[in-house]
């Protein structure tokens, strides 16, 4: 068996669904044997009047149609997420940097090692306030982006850990 961590989700109906809905998911399994993978899977959230649970199918989940699944994937590639490799996963950290107004270098590092996404902003080799989750509708690309805009980051540049 399987514990599933979902790192980044997406899905073509964010509003309150009273439908079904085929979420696009980036995943860390955890094994009962202390191993751990990473994946995408697609899976059916059930509607918000039967709880908005996910449903347990045994590794198949119907895709209704190709372009769906292409708008699936084109969603998680604009959040940042959508081409990774299970075979070579992405870093527990990522780490975007960018200058302050006032010329301080900056940086934001974003983990997901935790199983929940959390974040880190740093001002001049300092860490501001303490470690935060990210908000769950947010994507990486648009946390990041929100916290240079709230700083009046200029010039940004992502960098990998």
């Amino acid at each position: 068996m399987a514990r599933v961590q979902v790192i980044n989700e997406t899905t073509l109906n964010n509003s309150q669904p009273i439908d079904w809905t085929l979420w696009f998911q980036w995943c860390r399994y955890l094994y009962d044997d202390g191993t751990m993978e990473y994946g995408y899977r697609f899976i059916w959230k059930r509607p918000q009047a039967e709880g908005g649970s996910l449903q347990a199918a045994r590794g198949q989940a119907r895709i209704p149609s190709v372009t769906m699944l292409e708008q699936l994937v084109a969603q998680a590639r604009a959040g940042g997420w959508g081409g990774y490799n299970a075979d070579d996963p992405p870093p527990e950290c990522q780490s975007y940097g960018f200058v302050a107004p006032d010329g301080r270098q900056c940086e934001v590092r974003v983990y997901v090692k935790t199983g929940a996404v959390s974040y880190e902003v740093h001002q001049g080799g300092k860490m501001v306030g303490e470690r935060q989750r990210k908000p769950e509708n947010e994507s990486v690309k648009q946390l990041v982006e929100r916290l240079f805009g709230s700083m009046g980051a200029y010039g940004t540049t992502a960098v990998v850990e």
